[in-house]
């Protein structure tokens, strides 16, 4: 990840939750944000992720995906079922020789919670976005 100081931090990104399915129990929305409308998405922190260095830190949490209710406890039956790091690059390979709507790119996911207190709680407004935590290693950003 591309951060604005030199240190090793940990990081907490908070994106808003874009869509309900109540059918299917399913919360949606974005992970991370890498640019808006073809600009870098610099977050409340003055960080920003570059699109490969996202890509990496989500298929190796994919790995071994966990849900965990804001960091508190682990939600065991809740599974993410949709994960997909959008960038410039891939829309272009699935959409070849046509217009690429700009717009965000980074990392959209859809989290099935089973467990109907803590969906009840993101239906609510309780819970209102995906809150991700890592660590980064912050490097200089020039110009």
């Amino acid at each position: 990840m591309r951060m604005s100081n030199l240190q090793e931090d940990q990081i907490e990104i908070f994106i808003p939750i874009s869509k309900l399915d109540d059918e299917m129990n399913i919360v949606f929305g974005w992970g991370s944000v890498t640019k808006v409308n073809g600009e870098p998405y610099i977050d409340l922190e003055g960080d920003i992720i570059e699109d490969y260095e996202l890509e990496k830190a989500v298929y190796d949490f994919m790995l071994a995906p966990k849900h965990d209710e804001m960091h508190k406890r682990e939600v065991k039956d809740s599974n993410i079922v949709e994960s997909v790091v959008i960038t410039d690059e891939k829309l272009q390979k699935m959409f070849p020789n046509e217009q690429i709507p700009i717009g965000k790119r980074g990392w959209w996911l859809g989290v099935k919670i089973n467990d109907e207190k803590v969906y009840a709680k993101h239906k609510d407004g309780t819970y209102t976005g995906f809150s991700i935590v890592g660590t980064a290693r912050r490097e200089a950003v020039n110009g």
